[in-house]
């Protein structure tokens, strides 16, 4: 495929659109076109133009909620309209619009691991199973600061002051 047309392709990329609809515009197949972006340096071309046109989905999107503040769109339509454009900006740009997802540990903190062998884990596991099987409950959680999980009945009796 000639370079002229993978470039406008990659245009039309930068401005919003999928390789699907590039292809229709440009009328050229898309199987054809995929294939071509997937040779030499195209794929890293074609990343590059997703990114810019992850922005220019974005400018897309503020033209809605302008449109949708002059009541010139029903908001309802808008929301959709503004989810799909929303996902696709995510996907081609994740660093700058992706869903952020962050796994800490208590309080924020870093994620505290702890390594046990295998004595340790097939003890936990016997206790669990004798408890579950007297229909016992299981409350709190099993980590290496304490002796495994403890049982509703095992908790700690305070004597009554009188």
């Amino acid at each position: 495929m000639d370079a002229v047309i993978i470039e406008q392709a990659l245009d039309l990329v930068a401005d919003g659109h999928g390789v699907i609809t590039a292809a229709a515009q440009i009328g050229v197949g898309r199987q054809a076109l995929r294939h071509a972006l997937e040779q030499s340096d195209w794929p890293t071309k074609l990343a590059h133009a997703r990114r810019l046109g992850a922005d220019s989905i974005v400018e897309k999107m503020d033209g809605i909620v302008e449109r949708v503040l002059v009541e010139d769109i029903d908001p309802h339509s808008a929301r959709v309209a503004l989810d799909q454009l929303r996902w696709r900006a995510g996907r081609w740009h994740p660093a700058m619009y992706g869903d952020r997802l962050e796994v800490t540990g208590r309080d924020g903190g870093p994620i505290a691991l702890s390594v046990i062998d295998d004595a340790e884990l097939a003890r936990r596991v016997a206790l669990l199973l004798s408890h579950v099987a007297t229909g016992a409950q299981i409350e709190g959680r099993a980590d290496s600061e304490t002796d495994g999980p403890q049982m509703a009945h095992d908790a700690p009796v305070e004597a009554e002051k009188g």
